[in-house]
């Protein structure tokens, strides 16, 4: 067997016309956006369910990590939020662990608050892992690459390349208690007006979906 690759919608969908994770939203009710909001899990699915087809249209082994099953060309990502633990234990049941990358899809957002205008201080896409120097980063590096050389209108963020990388570190438990290497993707902040903007934008997120896959490509079938 190949390598696989376990994608991760963060939080939860809508169900039933209701959002199911509390917080993770942006309700605009001033401003350019006013009258939109973005839902983080809604449009974390959207997102990935390009990302996933891309990849299993590619010849990658592919699995949902909410749905705790592989992936196939018709499918899509439950609605539920999920725990993280439940999703970790699905990737780390996967062997070998050094053949499986989990990769969890989320937004960013610095506000005190879930509705207003937004906020002007911060925007633009990341790529995280965890602390030190692990087998995530070099993939981490080549999705950051990817994303640069596509010259999407969204700027890149990169931490101050310390210790030689553009990845920002951090103790999420989907990159702490994976087994394998694991990488954490935040598509703008959805708290910002312009990113918000990119964010309800179907065809932006279909480039930056496809910006991704192809070093996720290249890592599952080297």
């Amino acid at each position: 067997m190949g390598r696989r690759i376990v994608i991760d919608p963060g939080h939860g969908g809508i169900i039933d016309g209701k959002y199911v994770t509390p917080g993770k939203r942006f309700v605009y009710t001033e401003g350019p956006m006013a009258g939109k909001a973005v839902y983080e899990g809604e449009r974390n699915r959207v997102a990935c369910t390009f990302l996933a087809d891309l990849l299993y249209l590619a010849g990658v082994e592919v699995h949902s990590a909410p749905d705790q099953a592989p992936w196939d060309q018709h499918g899509r990502f439950t609605d539920e939020d999920v725990p993280l633990w439940k999703r970790v234990k699905y990737a780390n049941s996967l062997k070998p662990a050094h053949d499986t990358l989990f990769f969890s899809w989320h937004s960013n957002a610095i506000s005190n608050t879930s509705a207003g205008a937004g906020q002007m201080r911060a925007r633009g896409f990341s790529i995280w892992t965890s602390p030190g120097q692990t087998k995530s980063d070099p993939i981490a590096d080549e999705i950051w690459l990817a994303l640069q050389a596509a010259d999407l209108p969204m700027p890149m963020r990169k931490q101050s390349v310390k210790d030689g990388d553009y990845d920002y570190e951090a103790k999420f438990k989907v990159l702490m208690d994976t087994d394998g290497p694991s990488n954490l993707f935040e598509c703008g902040f959805h708290d910002h007006p312009d990113d918000a903007k990119l964010l309800h934008n179907i065809g932006f997120m279909f480039k930056v979906a496809e910006a991704i896959a192809e070093p996720l490509r290249q890592w599952a079938l080297r």
